[in-house]
């Protein structure tokens, strides 16, 4: 009796260490499993890391950098804004990436009068062809007496490059004003120009 109890004792000790083996055998390969897991990158991560800079955001430099134009024109328009030409000086700011916002002031002399015309216009386009439209006023010097003559402008413009050719055509309409012998007569003159010019 003693003896099978003997030999009853080291079998269920022995089975006792072999699951104690195993059971810690398998929770370490477990937590080595999870450990490396958890420590391998995704597929989504991979790919971050492999193209970065498809995922960057473009800057406003950038966007602004598409907008096809020169700072600094300088052009000569026939008829147009100061009646039958003139030489005109634009500056140019870009606002986003496909408008921009040109400042123009021009000389003309006609007969006795000189005039200056004024303009402000938004471009829009991203590349080198653009819409463009706006608004300006002539001012027409005559000895002592000045004349104001609002005139509005719809056209198209070509510039490939900043630094290179400028053509511009549209109309020009003008609202003209004149007075003689006490009367004055106000009018919607239909009219046009078009433009040849550099980008500095």
């Amino acid at each position: 009796m003693f003896t099978r109890f003997r030999v009853t004792s080291r079998v269920i000790i022995l089975a006792l260490m072999m699951i104690g083996f195993w059971g810690g055998s398998g929770s370490s390969t477990a937590a080595a499993q999870v450990d490396s897991v958890a420590n391998t990158p995704s597929s989504g991560e991979s790919l971050l890391k492999k193209y970065p800079q498809r995922n960057a955001l473009p800057t406003q430099a950038n966007d602004n950098a598409s907008f096809v134009s020169s700072p600094f024109n300088l052009y000569a328009e026939a008829f147009g804004t100061a009646g039958f030409g003139s030489i005109n000086a634009e500056f140019v700011r870009p606002i986003s990436s496909d408008q921009g916002l040109a400042l123009r002031t021009g000389y003309s002399r006609l007969d006795a009068a000189t005039i200056i015309p004024l303009s402000v216009s938004l471009l829009h386009g991203p590349g080198s062809h653009k819409f463009e439209i706006g608004a300006g006023l002539s001012i027409a010097f005559t000895g002592s007496d000045a004349y104001l003559f609002p005139s509005a402008l719809i056209g198209y413009r070509f510039q490939s490059r900043a630094d290179g050719p400028l053509f511009r055509i549209g109309l020009t309409p003008l609202l003209l004003t004149w007075s003689d012998d006490g009367i004055t007569d106000t009018f919607l003159l239909p009219w046009g120009g078009v433009s040849f010019g550099w980008g500095f």
